[in-house]
């Protein structure tokens, strides 16, 4: 079971951004997390279900980079290892973004 300390922790650790939190039926009381440069959200914790949520992927479509889909989690350490997954993933598509950018720039 994980707690909205666990939560709060993956957030420190990985020095992400919180969004305002939501208080509508529809975003069930849910607080989200970003990294900086990224469209979208890595992680959040939604209060209602008590679950750490996840980005299934990061995508990119032209110059943005971006997370895509969620997967809910109720242990600390496998919401901590998708979390710091995704970090990898998003660094790896930004790198490759900047790579695309550059190559356009000289033809």
């Amino acid at each position: 079971m994980v707690t909205k300390t666990d939560f709060q922790k993956i957030v420190i650790e990985f020095n992400l951004t919180i969004s305002e939190k939501h208080n509508t039926i529809e975003e069930n009381d849910t607080t989200y997390a970003k990294l900086p440069g990224v469209n979208g959200f890595l992680v959040a914790w939604d209060e209602t279900k008590k679950t750490i949520i996840v980005a299934q992927s990061v995508e990119k479509q032209k110059e943005v980079v971006f997370f895509y889909g969620a997967d809910g989690y109720d242990e600390y350490e496998e919401a901590r290892s998708k979390v710091e997954e995704m970090l990898k993933r998003a660094k790896e598509v930004q790198v490759e973004t900047r790579i695309d950018t550059i190559e356009t720039d000289f033809k």
